[in-house]
């Protein structure tokens, strides 16, 4: 019985330069690769993206793409669009700056591009419709790394109320004794249409059904 403890005692005493030579590769290892992460993940580009949440139909939209490339030269910067998370992305725009053509402008439908406005950072629509909705993307490729940064956000394009295409102007403006204003407008096209006027969410006079005129 002795025998046998001072054996495990001899044994248990050799493997101690074993596992600190295991510990010690282990943790060189740990370095590397902790080393190797940094190097590859610092001075990557830091994308941006500066899209409004929601916008008016027929409005000019700007979306910009910030990024910082430290190091590194841009090859490019694509922007693409989906109409949700489910749908495949399309490319609308590319800015290549060392290429022949710098700017170039893939048609897409709804999506219409200021080619001379869109300049680096920069992409402007004109005249955003309703289905122009969605997710809009920006993705840049560097000459030095295989990473492609990128970055997305949603944006709404609200529809247009339909009557306000019908209304011309302001016409005429009356004050009441309680400072109350009301507004009447001439419209545009023929159609039936009733004036009522709202004083405090409560309705104070409704005219006849009149036939608008034909301008």
């Amino acid at each position: 019985m002795k025998f046998e403890v001072q054996a495990l005692t001899v044994v248990s005493t050799s493997l101690i330069p074993l596992l600190s030579i295991s510990l010690m590769k282990h943790k060189l290892l740990s370095t590397l690769l902790l080393k190797q992460h940094t190097d590859t993940t610092a001075g990557h580009p830091i994308v941006t993206m500066n899209v409004p949440k929601s916008v008016s139909e027929g409005s000019d939209v700007q979306l910009s793409c910030l990024h910082e490339l430290y190091n590194t030269s841009l090859y490019s910067l694509k922007w693409f669009h989906r109409k949700d998370v489910y749908s495949e992305e399309r490319e609308f725009f590319r800015y290549t700056p060392r290429a022949k053509q710098v700017k170039q402008v893939f048609p897409l439908q709804n999506i219409n591009v200021n080619l001379y406005k869109s300049m680096g950072e920069t992409v402007s629509l004109d005249k955003v419709s309703a289905k122009a909705s969605g997710l809009y993307k920006c993705e840049i490729t560097l000459t030095e790394i295989s990473h492609k940064p990128w970055d997305e956000k949603y944006m709404t394009v609200s529809a247009a109320n339909p009557l306000s295409q019908h209304i011309k102007e302001t016409t005429i403006m009356k004050t009441y004794s309680n400072n109350n204003v009301a507004n009447l407008f001439e419209l545009y096209s023929r159609f039936y249409y009733t004036i009522c006027i709202y004083i405090h969410s409560a309705p104070s006079h409704s005219s006849p059904a009149h036939l608008a005129p034909n301008l």
